[in-house]
């Protein structure tokens, strides 16, 4: 009968429509993701870096330890928003990390074992470090951090000097005469026959770091030697002149 014939082409066409649907959908997927290949493949470096995951802006707290804690509020970079300096004293070991003091959970540093990185230079601390002095040695912009070590000798105590980039804190290093490189730690101290002097000063305009030894005779005579250090645009290295000027013109303790 000629309506069923009508009915049986219309579900006919009506399933080839369907089916052309389909076809085309999958087509324009296939198209869609190999126009996105392109697109990354011939995207600058500066838009495949933004195409990558972010790194984490911040360091987990959890496992700094908590023993023997002491904290002190600071502005490195000078930006008005003080940051926290944590250190620890925690199975006869020192740590330190930095924190934001707006987010006491956030932690904007590595945690720095003390014992580890200054394997080089003999030290032990006897309890927690504490901050005594934010410098900026370099003029960059940022302050290094003086640090109390708290390990004592017979008349002396020691020091060093901390810097934050990058979410790690390291020792600043000292260039020595012979092109050596060492961490900056010092004794500061004085008896009646010999002294360590650590001092920060200015010179010329720059920020000097003097780190010298004195010792007397049998006659009470003074004699002194040592190292001035001083940025030279690529380290706090050993200078001469300065050397020889602090030496002449430092008084016996």
């Amino acid at each position: 009968m000629p309506w069923r014939r009508r009915k049986s082409n219309a579900v006919l066409w009506l399933i080839i429509l369907i089916l052309l649907g389909l076809v085309a959908f999958a087509y324009r997927a296939e198209l869609s993701g190999y126009f996105a290949k392109i697109k990354n493949y011939f995207s600058s470096p500066a838009e495949k870096k933004n195409q990558t995951i972010e790194q984490p802006s911040e360091y987990s707290l959890a496992k700094f330890p908590k023993d023997n804690l002491k904290e002190k509020e600071l502005d490195i970079n000078g930006d008005g928003h003080n940051e926290i300096f944590l250190t620890s004293f925690a199975a006869k070991k020192p740590y330190a990390v930095l924190a934001d003091a707006r987010d006491r959970t956030k932690g904007l540093s590595e945690i720095f074992d003390f014992s580890v990185s200054a394997a080089e230079y003999d030290f032990t601390s006897e309890e927690t470090p504490e901050v005594s002095d934010l410098q900026d040695l370099n003029s960059d912009g940022e302050r290094e951090i003086i640090i109390d070590l708290k390990s004592y000798g017979a008349y002396t105590g020691t020091f060093g000097i901390l810097s934050f980039a990058s979410g790690k804190i390291n020792w600043v290093t000292l260039k020595e005469k012979n092109g050596s490189m060492r961490p900056a730690v010092f004794q500061d101290g004085a008896s009646v026959r010999n002294a360590e002097v650590f001092r920060v000063m200015e010179e010329a305009g720059k920020k000097v770091i003097l780190d010298l030894d004195g010792y007397t005779d049998i006659e009470g005579r003074w004699s002194w030697e040592g190292a001035v250090y001083v940025w030279d645009g690529k380290n706090y290295a050993y200078n001469s002149a300065l050397t020889d000027k602090f030496l002449k013109e430092i008084p016996h303790p």
